[in-house]
């Protein structure tokens, strides 16, 4: 947040859910970052939103699955 903070850039916390739940908390961040990807890449909201939920959707679960191979690693476990 400190970092956000020096270089004048806003942080907002965002919780993610795999399974396809947004939260209405998260509604206003998404929509904010959805109208920057359509301003920047010249493209309607509708194909923005799509590509922000699809690419948020991926790096949750690619981080989940990340932690998961990480935890049963250390545990000595298969992961195979």
């Amino acid at each position: 947040r400190e970092k956000c903070e020096q270089v004048g850039t806003l942080f907002v916390p965002l919780v993610l859910e795999t399974v396809g739940g947004w939260g209405i908390e998260s509604e206003p961040i998404i929509r904010r970052i959805c109208k920057a990807l359509a301003d920047v890449e010249r493209i309607d909201i509708p194909s923005a939103a799509r590509m922000v939920r699809t690419q948020m959707s991926f790096a949750t679960q690619r981080a989940m699955a990340e932690g998961f191979m990480l935890r049963n690693n250390a545990n000595g476990q298969s992961i195979v």
